[in-house]
C-alpha cells in the first residue's frame, strides 16, 4: 500500500512537468504552422528568379514584371509577419513553461532541498534553462530542418546533377555537427562541475567571511577561487575554440556549395541543359536548406543543455514526490508526543539520534541539554517536520508530522533556527512572516510576546525600518530577538528554540525568559535547544542527550539531581583508577519512566 501511495505522488508530480510540457506542445503546433507557411513562402525567391530569367527576359513584358514584383514582394511581407509571429509565439511559450512550472518547483524546493545533495544544480536554474531556450530562435531551426530534404528534393528536380551536390553539402555539415556534439561533451560536463565547485566556494567565502579575513586566510581563498576558475577557463576556451571552429567551417562551407552549384547550373546552362533560372533558383535554395543546419550546430549547445536540465528537472519532480501532501487538520493544542524516536540528517544514513522518547502537555516547557554534537538540534529540526524520523514518531495532537500539511503546519509552530536569517524587507514584515494579510495589530502582538516592542521602537524607523539584504543594520542579539518575534507571530501552538539565547546578554536572556513564561501561560508547549543556562528558570522538564541518546528525562530540579550524583560517581571511579585505565561507563537510568507526560 506504502508503494502504490508513493507511485502515485510520484505520477503526479511528475505530471507536473507533463503538465508543462503539454502546453509547451500545444503552443509548438502553432510555431509548426508557421514554420510551414514560412518555409512555403520561402519558395518566392526561387520561382520569382525562374519567371525573371525564363520568362521576362525573353518576352521582355514590363507589365508582367511589375506584377510578379509586386506579388513577390507581398508575399515577402507576409513571411515577414509570419517570422514576427512565430518568434511572438516562442517567446511566449517559454514564459508560460515557467508560469507552469515554477512556483510548483521553488515550493518543492524549499520544501525538499535540503535532502539533494549539496551542489546539485537548483532546479529553479533548470526551469530559466528550459525557458530561455524555448524563447530563443533555436526551436525555430529545429522545426526548419525537416524543410532540408523537401528543398534538396526541388533542386534534384531541376537536375539531378544539381541535388548530388546539394545532398553532399548537407550530408557534410551534419557529419561535423554529430563531430562538433561528441568533441565538446566531455568538456561541457567539466564546465558544469567546475562552475558548481566554484559557486559552493564563493558561497562558502561569502558566509564565512568573518573566519576568512580574521585568520588571513584571504589569499588562499582567491587563489583556490583562481584556481578552479582557470580550469573552468580552459575548459570554456575547448569548447568555445571546437564549436567555434565547426560554426566557422560550416558557414564558409555553406558560402563554397552555393557559389559551387551556381558554377555547376551555369555549366548546365551552357549546354542548354537547363535554364539561367534553375540555376539561379538551385543556389537559392540550396542557401535555404543548408541555413537551419549551419544554425542548429550554433545552437546545439544551448539545446543539449535545455535537454539536460529538462530530465532533471522530471526526476527532481519524482524525487520530490515522496513528501505526502498532508492533511488540513484542526489546530492543534501542542500535545507533543515522541516514541522510539531514531532520525539520520536528509541524504545522510548516520543515526544522529536513537531512540529518543518523551511526552508534553500544553503549557509545559522542555530544555534539551547535553555536550556538542549530542544531537540537540537534529532533535529541533526534527520535532519541527525538517528532517523526516528514520524510525520512531514525532506527533502533535496525535498526528504524525507527515499527516499535516507543510503549509498549514508551519501557521501553527514557531521555530527559531540556530542561525537566524531575516529577509530583505521591513522588520514588520519580516515579524509577520511576509504574511500579506497580517494587521499591525498582528504584528505588535507577537513583539509584545517575545518582549521586543520598545526595543523595535527605539530603531531608527521603528516597524518599519528595512533589514539589508546582510542584515548588517542589526546586531546580532537584536535579529535574534526578530527571529523570536517571528517565532511567536500569530500564537503558534508549539514552539522550537535552539540555541536562542547564543547572541544575548543578560538583559536579553532576561526577554527570552520572559516570552518563555508568556508562552506557557497561554498555552503553547515550548522546547529550547540549551547550551547555557540562562533560561532555565523558566524551564520544566530537561531532557539529556549523549552522542545522540537519551540519558535522562524529567522535572528540572530532579534531573539535576541525577546529573550531579551521576558525575560525583565518575569523579569516584576517576579517582580510584589508574591514570591509564578507562572509566567504566555510566549506568544511563532515567529518572522518570522514558515517555511519562509533564505536569506542573
Amino acid at each position: 500500500m506504502a508503494d502504490n501511495r508513493s507511485n502515485d505522488r510520484r505520477q503526479r508530480r511528475a505530471g507536473l512537468v507533463q503538465k508543462a510540457r503539454r502546453l509547451v506542445k500545444k503552443d509548438l503546433r502553432g510555431v509548426a504552422a508557421f514554420s510551414l507557411l514560412i518555409n512555403v513562402l520561402m519558395l518566392t525567391g526561387p520561382i520569382y528568379m525562374l519567371q525573371v530569367y525564363d520568362r521576362i527576359l525573353t518576352s521582355q513584358s514590363m507589365s508582367t514584371l511589375v506584377a510578379i514584383t509586386v506579388l513577390m514582394v507581398g508575399l515577402f511581407v507576409v513571411m515577414g509577419f509570419m517570422e514576427l509571429f512565430r518568434s511572438r509565439v516562442l517567446a511566449r511559450t517559454g514564459l508560460k513553461f515557467e508560469q507552469t512550472l515554477g512556483p510548483d518547483t521553488l515550493r518543492l524546493w524549499l520544501l525538499r532541498g535540503h535532502s539533494f545533495p549539496k551542489g546539485m544544480p537548483s532546479p529553479m536554474r533548470d526551469v530559466a534553462t528550459v525557458r530561455r531556450f524555448l524563447s530563443g530562435s533555436a526551436p525555430g531551426a529545429f522545426f526548419d530542418i525537416p524543410w532540408t530534404p523537401i528543398y534538396l528534393a526541388i533542386i534534384f528536380m531541376l537536375h539531378p546533377l544539381l541535388g548530388v551536390l546539394g545532398l553532399i553539402g548537407a550530408i557534410i555539415l551534419i557529419v561535423v555537427s554529430v563531430l562538433n556534439d561528441k568533441a565538446v561533451r566531455k568538456n561541457t560536463k567539466n564546465v558544469a562541475k567546475l562552475t558548481t565547485e566554484q559557486e559552493i566556494l564563493t558561497h562558502q567565502g561569502h558566509e564565512s567571511y568573518e573566519t576568512i579575513l580574521s585568520m588571513g586566510m584571504r589569499p588562499q581563498m582567491i587563489a583556490k577561487w583562481t584556481e578552479l576558475s582557470g580550469r573552468e577557463q580552459r575548459e570554456v576556451l575547448k569548447v568555445s575554440d571546437i564549436t567555434g571552429a565547426a560554426l566557422a567551417f560550416s558557414k564558409s562551407f555553406r558560402m563554397t556549395i552555393q557559389s559551387a552549384i551556381l558554377g555547376l547550373g551555369a555549366a548546365l546552362a551552357l549546354y542548354q541543359i537547363i535554364s539561367p533560372g534553375a540555376m539561379i533558383a538551385a543556389s537559392i535554395l540550396l542557401g535555404r536548406a543548408l541555413a537551419p543546419v549551419q544554425m542548429v550546430i550554433g545552437q546545439w549547445q544551448q539545446f543539449k543543455g535545455a535537454q539536460t536540465a529538462y530530465k532533471r528537472l522530471t526526476q527532481f519532480h519524482e524525487v520530490a514526490a515522496e513528501e505526502e501532501e498532508g492533511t488540513n487538520l484542526p489546530r492543534p493544542k501542542g500535545q507533543l508526543s515522541v516514541e522510539g524516536l531514531v532520525a539520520t540528517p536528509p541524504a545522510i544514513k548516520k543515526v544522529v539520534l536513537n531512540g529518543i522518547s518523551f511526552n508534553l502537555n500544553p503549557g509545559h516547557s522542555m530544555a534539551v541539554i547535553g555536550p556538542s554534537a549530542s544531537g540537540k538540534s537534529s532533535l529541533a529540526k526534527v520535532l519541527v517536520g525538517l528532517w523526516p524520523a528514520r524510525s520512531g514518531e514525532v506527533r502533535l495532537d496525535g498526528a504524525t508530522l507527515d499527516q499535516w500539511n507543510k503549509d498549514l503546519l508551519g501557521h501553527y509552530v514557531g521555530y527559531l533556527p540556530q542561525k537566524v536569517t531575516l529577509f530583505s524587507g521591513t522588520i514588520g514584515q519580516n515579524i509577520a512572516r511576509f504574511n500579506p494579510n497580517a494587521t499591525e495589530k498582528d504584528i505588535i502582538a507577537a513583539a509584545q510576546e517575545a518582549g521586543i516592542h520598545e526595543m523595535i521602537l527605539r530603531l531608527p524607523g521603528g516597524y518599519d525600518m528595512p533589514i539589508s539584504d546582510s542584515g548588517e543594520n542589526l546586531s546580532g542579539g537584536q535579529t535574534q530577538l526578530i527571529g523570536l518575534a517571528r517565532a511567536v507571530f500569530g500564537r503558534p501552538a508549539f514552539v522550537v528554540l535552539d540555541e536562542p539565547n547564543s547572541n544575548l546578554d543578560n538583559k536579553g536572556e532576561e526577554i527570552l525568559k520572559n516570552a518563555i513564561l508568556r508562552l506557557k501561560s497561554r498555552g503553547a508547549t515550548v522546547v529550547v535547544v540549551a547550551h547555557r543556562a540562562g533560561v532555565l528558570n523558566a524551564i520544566d522538564y530537561l531532557l539529556v542527550l549523549e552522542e545522540g541518546k537519551q540519558i535522562a528525562f524529567g522535572l528540572r530540579q530532579g534531573v539535576y539531581k541525577f546529573l550531579s550524583a551521576r558525575n560525583q560517581a565518575a569523579q569516584s571511579r576517576a579517582a580510584a583508577s589508574a591514570p591509564t585505565a578507562q572509566s567504566a561507563p555510566v549506568r544511563q537510568v532515567p529518572l522518570q519512566p522514558v515517555g511519562t507526560q509533564g505536569g506542573r
